[in-house]
């Protein structure tokens, strides 16, 4: 049976990889999933590379994409930018101004499509967000003072109109509205961004909206002219988190049965769930370890353990950006895999040695492996 498995999963990964989509994607007429331009259903099966298009400068993203292609992916998801300070790998930012969106700086939008053309040559879908809303107030929404409501619904709505106007040309895209939050009081400025992206963008270019867990786009938006497909976004009912309760958070088969139930059908996906990790149920990795194994040490005054130090399995991460290479004894040229250890980190490992090794009289005693280097068996405060 195991044999078996991989074999099916194998033979999985080449249609994927071999399967070469005519763009544009459509709706099948029973409106469950995607179809090409030739009828073929289209499995999006997407990884979220949330910030190539600030992160990485052309050729790395075209290197990313390609890497990705060959393990079988075919679609990105990608934020158009995510936080209002940020810069792209040019020093470029999305607006002139203090974010006007009444002034898109051209060049950081040409340095997008660059991407978004040579994912479609790729036979890569983009799906790619709105500047994001963000969960935390991290990203353009959820103040007076951010953006997207300090822009107000003119300047949003302009802004739709530009971004459909600008990137019309491509069959290869997709959209996701919002951003890791329901729309709350950014609502009046975000429908006119909606309204003008939609208007102005080719109908093939399907919209959707990241909603914050465990909400998806049809729990918000059902009945919206825009919304061509649908995001659903949860983890599983044990996971600690800030969003919801834990009886309020739906494991991934029970808000998938929920979407496919509804009335009025549309295709959608699993939009965003728990990241790759260490494995604890509270942590997500959120850097681009292979592995990564945790030292924690007893910490009194937290009655609980803290890291203190780590060790990372980096694979070629490194040495892509870094071009340390070796040759193999065929003569293929490889990219060295690397680790990545903080050693001791000073005031953690501090912070444990003086609460576990503190005497009743306030002096500490030095641990035996350290007394030669510090010079004394104990520390005692002076006077």
């Amino acid at each position: 049976m195991k044999k078996l498995y991989v074999i099916v999963l194998a033979l999985f990964n080449v249609f994927l990889i071999n399967s070469q989509p005519h763009f544009p994607l459509m709706i099948s007429d029973n409106h469950r999933y995607f179809v090409d331009q030739d009828g073929k259903p289209f499995l999006y099966h997407a990884d979220t590379g949330w910030q190539i298009f600030t992160q990485l400068a052309t050729d790395e993203a075209i290197e990313y994409m390609s890497f990705r292609k060959a393990q079988g992916f075919n679609t990105i998801q990608a934020q158009l930018v995510m936080f209002p300070e940020q810069l792209n790998r040019y020093g470029q930012k999305p607006f002139y101004g203090d974010n006007d969106f009444s002034k898109p700086n051209e060049a950081y939008y040409d340095h997008v499509a660059k991407i978004i053309s040579k994912a479609d040559s790729l036979d890569l879908l983009i799906v790619m967000s709105q500047p994001w809303l963000g969960c935390c107030e991290e990203g353009f929404g959820g103040r007076p003072d951010k953006p997207i409501q300090k822009n107000g619904p003119d300047k949003n709505r302009q802004y739709g109109q530009y971004l459909g106007n600008k990137f019309k040309s491509f069959n290869n895209l997709f959209w996701i509205m919002g951003g890791d939050n329901d729309p709350k009081a950014d609502r009046e400025s975000l429908f006119a961004f909606f309204d003008g992206l939609y208007q102005a963008a080719p109908k093939h270019q399907l919209m959707t909206y990241h909603a914050s867990p465990p909400h998806s786009s049809t729990d918000l938006f059902q009945y919206a002219e825009w919304l061509g497909f649908s995001f659903i976004y949860t983890y599983w009912r044990e996971k600690p988190n800030q969003w919801t309760t834990a009886e309020l958070q739906p494991h991934v088969y029970e808000a998938a049965i929920s979407e496919w139930s509804k009335s009025d059908t549309m295709p959608f996906v699993l939009g965003e769930s728990q990241y790759e990790g260490t494995g604890k149920i509270e942590n997500d990795m959120g850097e681009p370890q292979v592995k990564k194994y945790d030292i924690e040490t007893w910490m009194p005054s937290r009655n609980a353990y803290g890291e203190t130090m780590s060790n990372s399995f980096m694979g070629e991460f490194q040495a892509r950006r870094l071009n340390i290479r070796y040759k193999t004894k065929t003569g293929e040229i490889r990219y060295v895999h690397t680790l990545n250890n903080t050693a001791v980190a000073s005031p953690r490992i501090l912070i444990a040695i003086l609460e576990n090794y503190q005497q009743e009289d306030g002096s500490i005693l030095v641990p035996e492996a350290l007394r030669e280097m510090v010079g004394k068996e104990v520390i005692r405060v002076k006077g």
